[in-house]
């Protein structure tokens, strides 16, 4: 049985984002505390996002990207649609600590 297109898509790409959106923070020196800080949201907000427990919304995820010091697309490079039908895991999309952190 596979996964319905919206609902594990929805999912996997959810977990991807808050994967590397506490790998970007931990690379930078970041606590959730100071990246709250910076957008506007609790440090439990960002907890949720990190777990993938809640979803980011597209101005979050601007102010998230901003703070960050990276791209939008920093958050979805290498994702593909296909990839995340077939269960494409998402710390193999992840390992971001030395992939992300030269030249960012």
């Amino acid at each position: 049985m596979g996964l319905s297109a919206g609902v594990g898509m929805s999912e996997a790409i959810e977990v991807i984002i808050g994967r590397r959106l506490k790998a970007r923070r931990r690379l930078i020196g970041l606590t959730q505390q100071q990246l709250a800080e910076g957008c506007g949201v609790t440090f439990q907000q960002v907890q949720k996002y990190e777990c993938a427990a809640c979803k980011i919304s597209a101005h979050m995820l601007w102010k998230l990207a901003c703070r960050l010091d990276v791209e939008i697309s920093y958050f979805f490079d290498g994702v593909t649609s296909a990839g995340l039908a077939n269960g494409q895991r998402a710390a193999g999309a992840l390992d971001d600590g030395a992939r992300w952190g030269a030249g960012v």
